[in-house]
């Protein structure tokens, strides 16, 4: 799903654990920087425009998708949330 997005945007990040899934990823999308990283422990050089997050929900507390969705009560969303599959 990464690469349908790659070609519409300047940057490409990934951000993958699994070293497998990793190598896929840095065959398929070759001008992505590839950060062997879970994602709350991250540090990307830049910020995105779009952040297409797949299988990482798994693992993010239920109260930050919250607060980063807006539902934490005061709180502007800082992202919009899509969930779909391939």
């Amino acid at each position: 799903m990464t690469k349908v997005f790659a070609v519409a945007f300047d940057r490409t990040i990934a951000i993958e654990p699994n070293p497998h899934l990793l190598t896929q990823v840095k065959q398929a999308i070759l001008q992505a920087q590839a950060i062997a990283a879970p994602i709350l422990a991250a540090e990307p050089k830049a910020q995105g425009d779009l952040v297409l997050c797949s299988h990482t929900l798994y693992h993010i507390p239920a109260a930050m998708i919250a607060f980063a969705r807006g539902d934490s009560g005061d709180a502007e969303p800082v992202v919009q949330i899509a969930i779909g599959r391939e």
